[in-house]
This record gives structure tokens, sequence and C-alpha cells, in this order.
């Protein structure tokens, strides 16, 4: 928080009351009940799955099933549903889904199994495994990353501490630089789409490097 409020000092004086009380006071309306009845049911979920997680049963909740199951009172019930499924952002739905074949793809071919053999004794250290998702991650971003080591890991019998390290290594390499994870090239695209003033690349690089 620190780091950011030096960074963006300028945003931190702005008065935002003036802002709230301009907002248009509404009712509540059906719509509005099947939105917060959504909120509340994926949360539900998130919650079970947590649980079943923990319990060793996390397999009979999948994530998929959160995702659909919370969209159902909107996409069956919600006045204007039509609309909605078409603003959404269906490319980078379609880029994730592309994304992730690819990454299969990949790991069905044999390639990465055959480069990363000559580090295979030495994977399951800390340093390494952090230093290879994050400087992999800088070339083809955080997510597909995480999805082409993870296979190897299971490979190799790896333990949950050499997961975990892979979960942190390819979070944090998010922060280093835009291509770094797929979540900021979407914020980037859409300022574009808003004409909406973004931070540059050095920008995203000095604040987020030291985070």
């Amino acid at each position: 928080f620190i780091l950011i409020r030096l960074s963006f000092h300028q945003h931190f004086h702005h008065n935002t009351r003036p802002l709230l009380s301009a907002l248009p006071q509404k009712t509540m309306t059906k719509n509005d009940y099947l939105v917060i009845s959504s909120l509340g049911l994926f949360v539900s979920l998130t919650v079970c799955k947590i649980i079943l997680f923990l319990t060793g049963h996390a397999k009979a909740l999948p994530f998929f099933a959160i995702s659909l199951l919370s969209s159902i009172p909107i996409i069956v019930f919600h006045q204007q549903r039509r609309r909605i499924l078409m603003k959404m952002d269906w490319g980078s739905l379609f880029f994730f889904i592309g994304l992730f074949i690819l990454m299969r793809s990949v790991w069905l071919t044999g390639l990465i199994q055959t480069n990363l053999h000559q580090v295979s004794n030495t994977i399951h250290q800390p340093a390494i495994l952090l230093s290879i998702s994050v400087i992999l991650s800088q070339l083809i971003s955080n997510v597909p990353t995480a999805a082409l080591l993870l296979p190897w890991l299971q490979h190799l019998n790896s333990s949950t501490s050499t997961i975990m390290t892979l979960a942190y290594g390819s979070t944090i390499a998010g922060n280093f630089s835009l291509l770094g994870a797929a979540s900021t090239m979407i914020i980037m695209q859409g300022c574009q789409k808003r004409n909406i003033k973004c931070f540059t690349a050095l920008r995203l690089m000095a604040i987020g490097i030291p985070l």
C-alpha cells in the first residue's frame, strides 16, 4: 500500500464524497436481487469447495461447476440476459480456452519433458523452481507456465510444497512485466477499448518488481 500510495499520490487526495453523493438513488429491482443471489451462490460454492478440499473430496465439486451454477440465476431469469451474454468478453474467454488447449498439446508432444529432463533432479529446490517459473512466465505468461510445469511436477511425484512453490513463483512473476500475467494484458486491452489512459510497461515494472 505504501509503494502504491507513493507512486499514485495524486489520486489519493481526491475527495470522493461528491462523486458518491451524485450517484442516482435507485430501488432494488428483480434483476438486482438476481445478481446478489448469483454472488451469494458463488461465495457459498467457493466455501464448499474449500471445505471439500480440506477433507480430501475436492473432485466432488469441479471449478467449472461453481461458475456454471452461480450464473444460472442471471442467465435463466434476468430480464436482460441476452444483452448480458452479448456484452461478455468472449475474446478473452476463447483466448484462455485456446491457451489451455495449446499448453496441453505442447505437453503431449514431449517437448517439455525432453528439455527439462536435465534439471529433473534439482527441480525440487525452491530457488531452481522459482527461477524457472519466473523466467518462463515472462516469455509465455504465468498461466501457460503453470499449465506446462504442473503436469511435469506431478509426473515427478513432487510434494505439495513443491507445487505450492510453482504457484508462488508464477503468481509473483505476474508483477514483473506486461507479459508476466494474462490478466494484465486483458486490463490493458479493456483500457484501450474505452480510451482510458493506462500504465506503461516501465511504470508497471517500477511498481511490480519491488512488490
